[in-house]
């Protein structure tokens, strides 16, 4: 599916899981029901969070086809998002973190077509940093981390269901950021540059010259997401993911453990090299960790992809955004 861009270049655009669920669905809806006494029952109509939540109207259809690739790896990462949040080591939880993040969108713009800086693309993931060194945040930030880690370690010991809710909203936050992210790149609300070769296949190689993201594009891109989520209810997708993180233990400490020793194989190397590691998470996880993480990406993928109703929604919200910010200013 191809959508005009601003700047009148055609933009490929892969179908989002409501688009892909309701055009196999299509001859479904048509089929004539033979159970009469359920229509007769009257139903009672559920509340918003609570009908997002459910699948829609295709359920069938919808729950037996598979997650899109995009789909799947978002979801990939979007885990490994969270279980950096577990990781029991002060600063390597945050580096991690923002290592998947970095790794996550430097995955989406390479199967967008789209070349980019690290800076830009760590930018669009994580957004400015927090601190930087020789600048007077850095000690506040470390005193801070000195103080306050080890309280929040012992309570996370003591009530462990602190932790997994971090570790899920972790994992929410950073699907819904890419999601967003990757939407608004395929409406064309942040057009590719002209001398891109737009591919006819999602998994096709990269062009020659692709496209690239400039850094005030990037901030512009950050800054439209993280309003767009502000607006929308996540708790469907919350509530989708406790769910599928449930009696998952060892699933999760085996992820954790291979994300550790990742994350301080990677700031050795940069350390060594004083610059910033290749984001390649999913190609580099041990063997163990790896099938832990796509053990849960998997069902992640699979409620996600049945939550048709929420993804309209959200998509909506973007369309939404983007008209009240191209509208001029009420004098």
């Amino acid at each position: 599916m191809t959508t005009p861009a601003d700047d009148g270049q055609p933009t490929i655009r892969e179908n989002s899981p409501a688009e892909s669920a309701s055009a196999e669905s299509a001859p479904a809806e048509s089929a004539p029901t033979s159970d009469a006494s359920a229509e007769d029952s009257p139903t009672p109509a559920p509340s918003p969070a609570d009908a997002a939540l459910q699948p829609a109207a295709t359920a069938d259809n919808a729950q037996k086809q598979s997650p899109d690739f995009w789909f799947q790896e978002l979801a990939f990462y979007s885990v490994s998002a969270g279980v950096a949040t577990l990781i029991p080591v002060p600063f390597l939880d945050d580096y991690v973190l923002r290592l998947t993040r970095r790794s996550l969108f430097t995955r989406q713009l390479n199967r967008l077509h789209t070349d980019s800086s690290t800076k830009v693309t760590d930018f669009l993931a994580n957004g400015p940093k927090e601190f930087k060194f020789g600048c007077l945040t850095f000690p506040f930030y470390v005193l801070k981390k000195l103080i306050f880690w080890p309280i929040r370690k012992l309570l996370r010991k003591i009530l462990i269901f602190l932790a997994i809710k971090d570790c899920i909203n972790e994992a929410s936050y950073t699907f819904h950021l890419g999601y967003i992210t990757r939407y608004l790149i395929q409406r064309g609300y942040f057009p590719l540059s002209s001398q891109s070769k737009q591919p006819s296949q999602p998994d096709s190689p990269l062009p020659d010259q692709p496209a690239s993201i400039s850094l005030e594009q990037a901030e512009a891109l950050r800054e439209d997401a993280l309003a767009i989520l502000d607006q929308v209810d996540t708790r469907p997708i919350t509530m989708t993911m406790k769910s599928a993180f449930r009696r998952t233990g060892k699933l999760l400490r085996a992820a954790r453990n291979g994300i550790t020793s990742l994350g301080r194989k990677k700031r050795q190397e940069e350390r060594a090299t004083s610059e910033t590691p290749d984001a390649s998470i999913q190609q580099e996880l041990p063997p163990k960790a790896r099938g832990a993480v796509e053990v849960l990406a998997d069902r992640v993928a699979s409620l996600l992809w049945a939550r048709q109703g929420y993804f309209t929604t959200l998509e909506q919200a973007c369309e939404t955004h983007q008209k009240t910010k191209s509208q001029p200013p009420k004098p």
